[in-house]
């Protein structure tokens, strides 16, 4: 980006005008056109690693949910009322 900003056209020989139909405001709407796709670009990664943050929570928790709720059924499932009696030798 800096190097967007901090060139200018140049001529060939010293004093020479810069080779380029651009005039002063016609390259300052080249670097704010790029700047603003870099804003831009930045903006957009940030609202997706938000996104993806939110989505990871949302998954982290029903595989919770579900996690506990299988534990849960298997608890209901097993008998604890009678110990299995064993005899000895």
């Amino acid at each position: 980006m800096s190097f967007i900003w901090l060139t200018t056209p140049q001529g060939g020989a010293e004093g020479e005008a810069p080779h380029t139909s651009l005039g002063d405001s016609g390259i300052l709407v080249i670097r704010l056109t790029l700047s603003a796709i870099l804003g831009l670009g930045g903006i957009y990664g940030i609202l997706v690693l938000q996104t993806f943050d939110r989505f990871g929570e949302r998954m982290e928790k029903a595989w919770e949910l579900r996690i506990r709720a299988s534990m849960d059924q298997r608890m209901a499932a097993m008998d604890f009322s009678a110990p299995e009696s064993h005899s000895g030798p």
